[in-house]
């Protein structure tokens, strides 16, 4: 694990404080894909594609447990770190 993806996992955990996300990029995401569906529709798009409520449930889904999984991470790092300075204590 380099540092770069270090430093990605860290930007987009959720912000302790404010309850905000720090990566500011993750907002235009929602304005882009009413764009698409409208673009789609309007131009008559009858594909598998068109994003439609199933979709954006299972994106919901998708974000939730890929914080889930950060947050586990995050929380199972700290354990190790909390345990290993015990252990150093100890010695």
């Amino acid at each position: 694990m380099g540092m770069r993806s270090l430093l990605q996992f860290l930007l987009n955990l959720p912000a302790l404080l404010t309850g905000r996300r720090l990566d500011r990029r993750l907002r235009a995401t929602g304005v882009r894909r009413a764009q698409l569906a409208s673009f789609l529709q309007a131009s008559g798009h009858r594909g598998a594609l068109l994003p439609g409520r199933d979709y954006e449930a299972a994106e919901r889904r998708q974000r939730r447990m890929k914080n889930l999984v950060r947050w586990a991470t995050a929380f199972g790092a700290a354990w190790v770190v909390i345990e290993s300075a015990r252990a150093v204590t100890m010695f």
